[in-house]
């Protein structure tokens, strides 16, 4: 009976020994159980795993509230731009931004050798300066003004003085043209007020002056050499819009005070800031001597009704300045960003005031670009382009694209200097006594940074910068003082 019941006893498995209940199991064990924590929810008065439904215990995955409206807004926009190539790369959190702070933080100066979203600062430059904003003279040819092959020119030439505006005169040798009709020296041109008051133009006629440039090979070289000149030593004449935000000056004045290796980036600056300005207001002088010897041969007067000298405008000359100068922009705008660019991702705080102000003359050109894309053509009656309606939607176009340019400008700098710009603050107080960061107390660049907070506050007082950084040119009733200070006073 024995040896039977042994034959037919249960077999019984090998247990797994149990272990105590506090003691945590290693990575290396072969149990696939584990430890669940249970605790009462408060609301549901149910069990629920630890951390679930409550704030206590191990932190709960995913979201835990909705999204503000701007942080929809940019993960829709993240839907749509992705995520750039060198975030991707790297596994890191990339943002709208071009570049995107994850790169500017990661590549720093090296980033424009690993161009976020392969775009550089310098791609900006045919936003602000494409064909379509209009402000350097037209390019003409003689056919244009005088009909194909009705004029000759004459093989003597002469050497006359022109003025860009202000400053001294730049000397080029030109040819006497004779039309065969003298009417067609006299042209009706549309004129405007500056200081800007309104929007409107008025047609006046002028005697044109009857010459060319003998050769313009040099010209572009010859345009920036001047324009080097009227910075370096007659800035002070520059035609400036007259406003509450008192800048100008003060940019101005850290310039001169910089040493020629820091100098550069503004030297270009405020040359292209007096090209596009005034790069249309071409004119000579009347009393000098070869100038009245071509009027006279020509058979213009030399005086008007009341014996003053008539200034003839040199609209043939004017014309292929035009031809050269949007080239001669481009470059200095290229060459402007690229050192921008650079000198920003150094993120250096001694940097910022030439970085600040940089940024400020860059918005003043784009505002200068803007004011004389709105105004009709100086010699409007002999062009053949698009209507008004479609000369105006392209206006708009351009406006906008102006406005995508600023805001990554603005976006840009913001991700480089954002903390340096909290001292332009009315009620900033900080490093007073040890002088700004990388900075000497009483340095030029501390001066510069004092007076442009004084500027700020003072144009505050009134009012002036916030109406002005929400002005809008479509709703602006103000005539064509609306498009200066408006995108300076979003920085």
């Amino acid at each position: 009976p024995a040896e039977t019941e042994s034959n037919h006893a249960i077999a019984i498995p090998q247990s797994i020994p149990r272990t105590s209940s506090c003691s945590v199991g290693s990575e290396s064990s072969s149990s696939s159980l584990g430890w669940v924590q249970y605790q009462v929810n408060d609301s549901t008065r149910r069990l629920v795993p630890s951390g679930a439904g409550s704030n206590s215990g191990r932190r709960q995955r995913g979201r835990i509230r909705a999204l503000t409206q701007d942080q929809r807004k940019n993960a829709a926009l993240m839907r749509v731009v992705k995520a750039c190539s060198n975030c991707r790369r790297r596994k890191e959190r990339c943002d709208p931004g071009i570049p995107c702070r994850s790169c500017i933080e990661h590549y720093k100066s090296d980033l424009v050798y690993h161009p976020c979203r392969e775009k550089l600062l310098a791609d900006l430059t045919m936003v602000f300066l494409s064909e379509r904003t209009g402000w350097h003279p037209t390019a003409r040819t003689l056919d244009s003004f005088l009909g194909r092959s009705d004029y000759t020119i004459s093989g003597m030439t002469y050497t006359v003085p022109l003025s860009l505006g202000f400053g001294p005169y730049i000397h080029r040798t030109v040819h006497h043209v004779r039309p065969a009709d003298s009417s067609a020296l006299y042209h009706q041109h549309i004129i405007y007020d500056w200081p800007p008051r309104n929007s409107a133009g008025s047609s006046r006629t002028h005697a044109v002056f009857p010459a060319i440039l003998t050769s313009t090979t040099s010209l572009k070289q010859d345009i920036d050499a001047h324009l080097s000149l009227l910075v370096t030593l007659h800035f002070r004449a520059f035609p400036l819009y007259c406003s509450s935000l008192r800048v100008l000056r003060d940019i101005y004045v850290l310039y001169k005070s910089l040493p020629a290796t820091s100098s550069q980036i503004l030297l270009q600056a405020l040359k292209l800031l007096v090209l596009v300005h005034i790069g249309g207001d071409i004119t000579t002088c009347a009393t000098d001597p070869a100038v009245a010897s071509i009027m006279t041969s020509a058979g213009l007067p030399l005086t008007d009704s009341t014996g003053a000298p008539v200034s003839p405008t040199p609209c043939f000359i004017r014309a292929q300045f035009g031809a050269v100068m949007p080239a001669l922009a481009q470059e200095l705008m290229r060459d402007i960003l690229a050192r921008l660019e650079r000198l920003a991702l150094s993120r250096q705080c001694a940097q910022w005031p030439v970085i600040l102000s940089t940024f400020a003359v860059l918005l003043m050109i784009v505002e200068s670009t803007q004011y004389h894309a709105a105004k009709i053509a100086y010699h409007a009656r002999y062009d053949s382009g698009p209507a008004v309606a479609e000369r105006e939607q392209e206006r708009k176009v351009g406006r906008e694209l102006d406005e995508q340019g600023v805001d990554a400008l603005l976006n840009f700098y913001k991700a480089c200097y954002g903390g340096c710009h909290a001292r332009l603050r009315e009620d900033w107080l900080g490093e007073e006594e040890e002088g700004v960061n990388g900075m000497g107390k009483g340095s030029a660049a501390e001066r510069f940074v004092t007076a442009m907070r004084t500027a700020i506050r003072n144009a505050n007082e009134g009012g002036y910068l916030k109406e002005r950084g929400l002005m809008k040119i479509e709703s602006s009733k103000g005539g064509f003082s609306c498009f200066f200070d408006r995108l300076l006073a979003r920085l």
